[in-house]
């Protein structure tokens, strides 16, 4: 059981003297993608009104006007009272969270469950730190791993030819793929091999809490065009998503060097729109489109329905 949940459980107990049971909520796997990947879902019943536990994953702080959107897909399948499961979160938040009553449980700090008539707030512990994010280098790897999915193992010889990094970028990364412990770091003969023996969408979900948008910078311009599609207009390639006014490519920083283009402030006089990307967006572009997990990063905290909805047909058409 996930130790949030157990936390729950605990502070139920100490705290309201409930002995809830707690099991996973069926209904979860209707909501979307997007949710889905979010969140955990279980259900109890709390002084005899049916409640559904919506546990954050990852360790995310998610803003109120973010559970309110998500509160209310939620409930279109949810019978009770929705709680909002997470570690920690800001006064800020917190304030913002009870100001639009939304009911949520931090485990030993606070409980607000307005429905119940319960405002519980208790000591609160410092905010825990974000995952620190992989480097771009590292990033690459894994992208390329979940494209490529290759079962005898990869090694920083190979990874350093195919992706351009230097060798000792590639021990770099070696260092901290095994440091959070991703996946098996091991040596076979003189080199080391990194290898994933888990299936690719649970490789997925392991390292997403690492990975960072590519995008590091975005451009209106006019002049010569990019040739790898991103953003809207890659989304709606790979999904029923209707395409943008103004196209959308990726390059990298150092391509984007010899790209002859003129800047707009904004999309009103722009041809198109380029992003600069972290690490290079040829590496896993197929058919001048770039690869579905970094469009995914670069899109997925966008906050608009229609977009999320899209990112989820693209993942769920994913052969994994």
């Amino acid at each position: 059981m996930n130790e949030l949940v157990k936390a729950v459980k605990t502070y139920l107990l100490d705290i309201l003297g409930i002995k809830a049971p707690i099991a996973t909520w069926r209904r979860g796997k209707e909501l979307p993608f997007f949710l889905r990947d979010f969140y955990e879902f279980c259900e109890a019943t709390l002084l005899k009104q049916p409640c559904v536990f919506i546990i954050v994953k990852h360790d995310e702080e998610a803003t109120a006007g973010t559970l309110k959107k998500h509160l209310k897909e939620i409930q279109k399948k949810a019978k009770g009272i929705c709680i909002f499961v997470q570690r920690t979160a800001t006064s800020y938040n917190r304030k913002r969270y009870i100001e639009q009553r939304i009911p949520f449980i931090i485990p030993g700090n606070q409980m607000f469950l307005p429905e119940l008539g319960i405002d519980l707030r208790e000591h609160f512990k410092p905010i825990k730190m974000e995952k620190q994010k992989f480097r771009p280098a590292t990033q690459a790897v894994l992208i390329h791993v979940l494209v490529t999915q290759k079962s005898e193992g990869y090694t920083p010889t190979e990874l350093s030819s195919v992706l351009g990094y230097t060798p000792m970028s590639m021990s770099r990364v070696f260092d901290e793929l095994e440091k959070a412990k991703i996946g098996k770091v091991f040596r076979r003969g003189k080199e080391r091999v990194f290898l994933c023996e888990d299936k690719m969408k649970d490789l997925w979900e392991q390292v997403r809490p690492y990975l960072r948008s590519p995008v590091k910078k975005r451009i209106w311009a006019r002049g010569k065009r990019p040739k790898n599609q991103a953003g809207f207009s890659a989304l709606a390639k790979r999904s029923m998503l209707a395409p943008s006014s103004v196209p959308v490519y990726a390059i990298s920083f150092q391509d984007s060097k010899d790209l002859d283009f003129s800047e707009f402030p904004d999309q009103e006089e722009a041809a198109f729109q380029f992003e600069i990307w972290h690490y290079d967006p040829n590496l896993f572009a197929k058919k001048g489109v770039v690869d579905p997990f970094s469009l995914y990063l670069s899109l997925h905290e966008m906050g608009d329905e229609r977009v999320e909805a899209a990112l989820e047909e693209m993942m769920g058409d994913l052969k994994w």
